[in-house]
């Protein structure tokens, strides 16, 4: 006979003397609270893969670090979550720029003339006559090849910045300060974007630059006032050379139009005169035939006598007397 003996009534067992839960009662927690939580994750989890794109917004999709080959236009997507896909969004037509040189501030007491501003405008540029010259310069630029945008630099802007810099120093060097400071700006801006451009390329920064143009372009302060009236001096010298070039785009054509209708002229009143001889000489010579047919008489001298006297005398009255 066993000595385990049921407790009376059907009681339930007394629990252990630890303390500690029953065994049976931790799978129905589980899949109580375990299996819901993880369903939900896993929802999470996939919906994370929906993305919307704005209407100014494209999106670059890479699944495992390659670039898929079409960009996800502006709405609603879906795509496979991370860290499968990756999504980054661009603005494709947004221009963005940059100022190579220092922070263009006024320090007390400044000036706002180009020719009187201190030191601390621009960065120092040597030009090509051994002048110093203050230069700052704004860049824009946008997004160009995407491929190289995202993976060939960590920081365009500055990548813009240094090779502005770069090219800036390059065409300085080899230009005149008044040109620089006076009518080859637009000139040394086109060679800056030019070469920036190509360096950019060569760096394979997926940028491209739209414009560059001159905050400032200043002398050192303490030649501002010289550099001013260099300025100046070349400023009326361009101006009295295209005035004169106006005069003489002018005067150039009128001459020629005068010499032409005096050539006109001369060409009418020489047919004149040849065809008025011309006609002169058939009535002559028409005369001169009548005169003979009529045998030398009087009355042909007395008719042409009377002819040319009313050629002659034309307003005055004649009489016609015989004098027998």
């Amino acid at each position: 006979m066993s000595d385990k003996t049921q407790p009376a009534g059907g009681a339930q067992a007394p629990a252990p003397s630890d303390g500690s839960a029953p065994r049976r009662g931790v799978p129905a927690l589980v899949k109580t609270l375990v299996v819901p939580s993880l369903l939900v994750f896993v929802l999470i989890y996939l919906l994370s893969g929906i993305s919307k794109v704005q209407p100014e917004q494209e999106a670059l999709v890479t699944r495992f670090g390659k670039l898929q080959p079409l960009p996800l236009l502006p709405g609603i997507h879906y795509r496979l979550p991370y860290p499968v896909d990756r999504v980054t969004y661009i603005k494709p037509n947004e221009v963005k720029s940059v100022v190579v040189g220092k922070p263009l501030l006024l320090e007390e007491g400044e000036s706002e003339d180009p020719y009187a501003l201190g030191t601390g405008l621009g960065e120092e540029f040597l030009t090509g006559d051994e002048n110093i010259v203050h230069i700052a310069v704004n860049v824009q630029y946008k997004l160009g090849e995407v491929a190289d945008y995202l993976f060939g630099t960590v920081s365009p802007e500055e990548l813009v910045r240094l090779a502005t810099e770069a090219a800036l120093s390059d065409v300085v060097a080899r230009t005149h300060v008044d040109d620089l400071i006076t009518a080859g700006k637009q000139w040394v801006l086109a060679q800056v974007k030019e070469k920036a451009q190509e360096r950019l390329d060569q760096y394979k920064a997926g940028v491209l630059i739209t414009s560059a143009n001159f905050e400032k372009v200043a002398p050192p302060t303490e030649v501002s006032d010289a550099f001013k009236d260099v300025a100046s001096a070349l400023e009326d010298r361009d101006r009295l050379v295209n005035e004169a070039n106006g005069e003489y785009g002018a005067a150039i054509p009128r001459a020629r139009g005068d010499a032409e209708r005096q050539k006109q002229e001369a060409r009418a009143l020489k047919e004149s005169g040849i065809n008025r001889a011309q006609g002169d000489a058939d009535r002559f010579l028409a005369q001169l035939e009548e005169f003979r047919q009529s045998g030398n008489s009087d009355t042909s001298r007395l008719r042409l006598y009377v002819e040319t006297m009313e050629e002659v005398m034309p307003r005055m009255k004649k009489y016609v007397m015989d004098t027998q």
